[in-house]
């Protein structure tokens, strides 16, 4: 079982580093980038919105209960807008800090690829807990099973299938091209 997922984390491995060519980041950056700056216009709408509404209280198109409940109402819009517009950008800058040795976990498997014994180090490093229900039924927690998901995710993202054969080993397949 620990050989298996070893493997399995190989092959995610190998298939990262050839995602890692495609410009997914630079994608996602993009994406992120068009979400602010759709915020950032709404920010303005509301602030051209709040001030159009002040000429419509002085032309006496507006009540002033119209005007109070309007102005804060689009005072509100605006708050959420920009909270948006600083959470965007905090999300920008954590996409392009995790550029950076963000598939370290990996090494820990590699260390371990060729492991013909379990050794006390190996278990340390790799397994998180292991549950034994009885003799036939045992379960494997490993560590980084959050980062290995992410990366499952990630390559399904990018248009591959995956699926787990009966013998536990991971098959990725790429989407055909047409």
């Amino acid at each position: 079982m620990l050989k298996t997922h070893i493997a399995n984390v190989l092959d995610i491995g190998r298939i990262l580093e050839y995602i890692d060519t495609v410009p997914f980041q630079e994608l996602e950056i993009r994406e992120l980038e068009r979400q602010k700056e759709a915020k950032e216009q709404e920010v303005q709408r509301c602030r051209k919105l709040r001030d159009m509404l002040y000429e419509d209280l002085k032309d006496g198109i507006v009540s002033k209960e119209d005007y109070t409940e309007l102005y804060e109402g689009y005072n509100s819009r605006r708050k959420k807008a920009e909270e948006a517009v600083r959470k965007l950008g905090h999300v920008i800058q954590d996409v392009m800090d995790a550029k950076t040795d963000k598939y370290e976990w990996l090494r820990y498997f590699k260390e371990y690829q060729n492991i013909s014994r379990l050794s006390r180090m190996a278990a340390v490093e790799l397994i998180d807990r292991v549950r034994v229900y009885d003799k036939d039924h045992i379960e494997i927690d490993f560590n980084f099973q959050d980062c290995f998901q992410s990366a499952l995710r990630q390559i399904q993202s990018a248009g591959c299938t995956v699926y787990t054969e009966k013998n536990g080993r991971i098959e990725i397949q790429e989407r055909e091209v047409v």
